[in-house]
């Protein structure tokens, strides 16, 4: 018999969270103004312009104005017209894809991507231009900006088509300022598990764009050394080789390196007003997305 095939990430994503975490957003940051670093005020929200955008089924709390009686009677729900926000943004999601985000048996990795979808859902539900690049010594995916279910689907496709480098390549966030535009907002989504935590590419994308914003993703297990024999280690992106002995020490050691490297991207973060939020794979999407959005001053309850 054949290996089962293993599901894809994207499956486990619960539509019906997705749905009503848009609906939170949506109620929470009606007529509340995002204060940008430039102190202008920006609206992350469909509006009500003279722009039709498309429909969505009626909710509670909406008005009844809104209803398209014909869209209504073609689909035998309630449907709402919904009217492009002038003030709406385009976002950018940079997706690390290199070898070491398949580390972990695939649960960093598919942490990652769920967190990709669900964000451009939200973001897409606010009517916002997405877009999305795939990482690892170069861009290796590319998802021009769109809005609308569409984009979306699109998305979508690209993700499900995605996978990390099994060895080589390294990772370098460099090379996706060629692919950015100036102003847009910026969401890096990846370990940073590299020597200088991506920082120099960091802080070249915060000259960029408008807002950046990283997040780390790390495996719940991913310093936890067998306690017995000695072990020949390689890295599985650079290929290079080294032999321990799995002490407690050494165990020890390896954790402590790993919380130096996230309070150093962290304190980098600060300097340079980038939102900084680190999760394992201990966590689901949906509590790490609430964290960060809640560090940003964007939510103040929770669904």
């Amino acid at each position: 018999m054949g290996t089962p095939a293993v599901a894809h990430p994207l499956r486990a994503l619960n539509q019906a969270e997705l749905i009503r975490l848009a609906r939170v957003a949506d109620r929470l940051l009606s007529g509340r103004p995002k204060i940008t670093p430039g102190n202008r005020p920006h609206k992350l929200r469909a509006g009500h312009g003279i722009e039709f955008l498309d429909h969505r089924a009626f909710m509670p709390g909406d008005n009844p104005r809104d209803i398209d009686w014909r869209a209504t009677a073609r689909s035998r729900n309630p449907q709402i017209r919904r009217f492009r926000n002038e003030t709406s943004s385009d976002w950018f999601i940079c997706l690390d894809r290199s070898a070491s985000m398949s580390l972990g048996n695939g649960r960093k990795w598919a942490l990652a991507v769920q967190l990709t979808a669900a964000l451009a859902y939200l973001l897409i539900h606010l009517d916002n231009r997405v877009g999305l690049l795939t990482f690892s010594d170069r861009v290796d995916g590319f998802k021009p900006l769109g809005r609308g279910h569409h984009a979306y689907a699109a998305l979508l496709r690209l993700l499900e088509s995605t996978h990390p480098r099994t060895s080589g390549g390294g990772t370098l966030l460099n090379g996706c300022a060629s692919q950015l535009q100036s102003g847009s907002q910026i969401i890096v989504i990846s370990d940073f598990l590299t020597a200088d935590s991506l920082q120099p590419g960091l802080k070249l994308l915060a000259g960029i764009g408008e807002d950046l914003h990283a997040v780390q993703v790390l495996d719940e297990n991913e310093t936890l050394l067998p306690q017995s024999g000695a072990l020949s280690l390689r890295d599985i992106e650079t290929n290079e080789k080294i032999s321990i002995h799995p002490t407690a020490e050494v165990q020890k050691q390896a954790e402590q390196q790993l919380a130096n490297l996230i309070k150093n991207l962290q304190l980098h973060c600060q300097k340079h007003q980038i939102a900084f939020t680190s999760c394992t794979t201990a966590d689901n999407w949906k509590s790490i997305l609430l964290e960060h959005l809640t560090s940003l001053g964007l939510f103040n309850a929770k669904p």
